[in-house]
């Protein structure tokens, strides 16, 4: 993530024990009240993957919210930029949105054969509400907070290989489709990005889920294509 200068990480906190507990200490003021609030990023264990165990938000209005997913925590993957960061942490990523206010995207512990999960919660007076939560997507497009700009997230499933029909294709996938949503008041899906944007990625579209019976074909020309698995064809 890209680090801005609005808060710092301390050093780390010790448990009873003298080990060090506490990866990460900010301050932030969350929910805009302009009293600071507290959040600490609580170290993992060889129990488990994941660099965070924990995280703990102290909220001044809202009282104390413990973050605590059974996959724990990493820092984000190097297709998210994490720009606009108000905290100085590459596990934690805090930003304003026009429309969807100031969200926190966490992301779960990596995995060898999985994606990591994104879970991003909105923070407001009341307190912290879950805002989006996928168990495990590709981030290809990162949301960027801009001034009177709806933000946008695009992400998809992992795809599994498969047998190319024939020697002229180089590589074939399981059809997994580019969804965009508009980061609003809630996540809205965006169909016409969706479908623009999964045409040029994987050569065409064949619907906003996952699919088994479709393949993204790559020639070796870099050319790219959808081919029914079950008709054994070109799709339209």
């Amino acid at each position: 993530m890209t680090l801005a200068a609005c808060s710092s990480a301390k050093p780390a906190a010790k448990d009873s024990a003298g080990a060090s507990s506490v990866l990460e200490r900010h301050a932030l003021d969350l929910d805009g009240d302009s009293v600071p609030d507290s959040i600490l990023v609580f170290r993992g264990d060889s129990s488990a993957p994941g660099a965070a165990s924990k995280i703990e938000l102290h909220l001044s209005r809202a009282g104390t919210r413990v973050l605590q997913d059974s996959s724990r925590y990493d820092p984000a993957p190097e297709e998210f930029n994490g720009l606009g960061n108000l905290l100085t942490s590459h596990l934690v990523y805090a930003a304003d949105f026009y429309r969807a206010g100031r969200l926190v995207f966490l992301f779960g512990a990596k995995t060898g054969c999985c994606q990591q999960s994104l879970t991003i919660y909105r923070v407001s007076a009341n307190g912290l509400q879950k805002y989006f939560y996928d168990p495990e997507l590709f981030i290809d497009r990162t949301p960027v907070p801009q001034p009177n700009k709806v933000a946008v997230l695009a992400g998809r499933k992992l795809s599994e290989g498969v047998t190319p029909p024939s020697g002229e294709y180089a590589s074939a996938v399981t059809y997994a489709p580019v969804i965009v949503y508009r980061l609003e008041d809630v996540p809205r899906l965006d169909s016409a990005a969706t479908r623009a944007l999964t045409r040029g990625e994987l050569g065409g579209f064949a619907g906003f889920g996952y699919r088994t019976d479709v393949a993204a074909l790559r020639r070796g020309n870099g050319s790219k294509l959808l081919w029914n698995l079950r008709e054994h064809r070109p799709m339209p």
